[in-house]
């Protein structure tokens, strides 16, 4: 059973609202694997075509939509954690993680693919906690008096009439608690609060929505970098000494959240890093790529490589330019195995030549659901602008990650030939 701290409108356990769904996803395989007392796995285990589904309103999971897709990282129903993704357009719905035993269900915003909402529809099967004090599990009633004990007073609640329940919302945090028809016309249209029914028993919780923001209904996602909440609270505090804030900024600098950067592409020459504002050039060294990237998650090298024959052969020469723009002349004498810096964690791979180590090819990860590496890599927030291989000034159009290939075959490559990817 999840054991979770509540924190409202910020985390519940370690699910944290904003944060990355691989952050999320590596997280419940770690707890698969302890519950099966099995080695860490490193794969999802298997996709299939279910005949229900979900799509991804804020209520109840209305299994009804056949075009999702299921993909199950552990197929033990006690232990069964659930992705659900609408396959056909998979940014036009959130991407929902369910934990199937506990009844848990988290709402990722497809296009960021970051945590916007947390869905507790049982919680008798969790174990909840806030400010060290628990309100909710097996043995405790998450109760209105409970509630009211635990998180205070707030503002008169809600009735929704479709499901004859009471919403009890505080700040990032939501109560449903279902009023028996015998009570609904005392609190139908009126605001008196559900403290305690005539017969002097207090309505149950059922369900807990926890979310960033005001409003249940229109979830917001926090900000990406911690500099923008800090220099917030610099300037609440009306802290106007110019010097303890270039401090703070200064501190802050070296913690800031680099997921879902933008990152420009201008073909064959570099990708721009657009929040930190450094470029990865082609011929850049490994020294100069560890330097303004910092060292990779993974190196891969290439083995059995078949092009290899292809390669540049001994006694002709390579020039390189690094970092400083220096040019560089190199005569090859063998060649090695080309290898990839892997960044799992910005969603790119940087291929460095065998021989001379520098970077001849750059690789950008969209991870969607459903493809072979999804969650390997986070999302790569590039964009493209069409004019790199357009040719064309007038032509300032960008192609980003949600751009799908036919959409950009039919308006931007008409006359160029171009086959699907694979």
């Amino acid at each position: 059973m999840l054991t979770l701290t509540v924190e409202p409108g910020y985390s519940m356990g370690n699910f944290r609202i904003g944060m990355p769904i691989s952050e999320a996803i590596q997280y419940l395989k770690h707890y698969v694997d302890q519950m099966n007392k099995l080695p860490k796995s490193s794969e999802l285990v298997y996709i299939h075509q279910p005949n229900n589904n979900n799509s991804s309103s804020i209520n109840k999971l209305k299994i009804d939509d056949p075009t999702f897709s299921i993909i199950t990282i552990d197929d033990n129903q006690m232990n069964k954690v659930d992705i659900l993704y609408n396959d056909k357009n998979p940014l036009n719905n959130d991407i929902l993680v369910k934990i199937v035993e506990e009844d848990i269900i988290l709402y990722f915003e497809s296009k960021t693919q970051r945590l916007k909402l947390i869905q507790i529809n049982d919680v008798t099967k969790v174990k909840l906690s806030y400010s060290g004090i628990y309100f909710s599990g097996p043995t405790i009633d998450a109760s209105f008096v409970n509630i009211y004990q635990v998180f205070g007073p707030t503002y008169p609640g809600e009735f929704d009439d479709k499901t004859n329940s009471y919403i009890l919302t505080y700040p990032g945090l939501t109560f449903v608690f279902p009023i028996p028809s015998t009570y609904i016309n005392l609190y139908k249209n009126k605001d008196q609060i559900p403290m305690e029914f005539p017969n002097n028993t207090t309505p149950i919780a059922t369900t807990i929505y926890l979310f960033h923001g005001h409003d249940l209904k229109k979830p917001k996602l926090p900000p990406t970098t911690l500099t923008t909440i800090v220099n917030n609270n610099i300037n609440d505090a009306e802290q106007n000494i110019e010097k303890k804030k270039n401090q703070m900024k200064k501190k802050l600098s070296e913690e800031i959240d680099f997921y879902f950067e933008p990152i420009e592409v201008f073909l064959g020459k570099y990708i721009l890093f657009k929040n930190r504002n450094k470029k990865v050039k082609f011929g850049y060294s490994t020294q100069d790529v560890l330097m303004i990237l910092g060292p990779p998650d993974r190196v891969y090298y290439k083995r059995n490589d078949k092009l290899k024959i292809h390669a540049v052969g001994a006694g002709q020469q390579q020039q390189q330019q690094d970092v400083n723009n220096t040019i560089h002349t190199y005569e090859l004498k063998s060649v090695g195995n080309d290898y990839f810096y892997n960044y799992f964690s910005l969603g790119i791979d940087i291929m460095f030549h065998g021989t001379l180590h520098c970077v001849q090819k750059i690789i950008l990860h969209t991870n969607f659901p459903g493809s072979v590496d999804f969650n390997n890599y986070v999302k790569c927030n590039f964009i493209l602008n069409v004019k790199e291989f357009t040719n064309k000034e007038e032509d300032n159009k960008y192609i980003t990650p949600d751009d799908k290939f036919n959409n950009i075959q039919n308006n931007y490559l008409k006359d160029i030939i171009c086959s699907k990817p694979i």
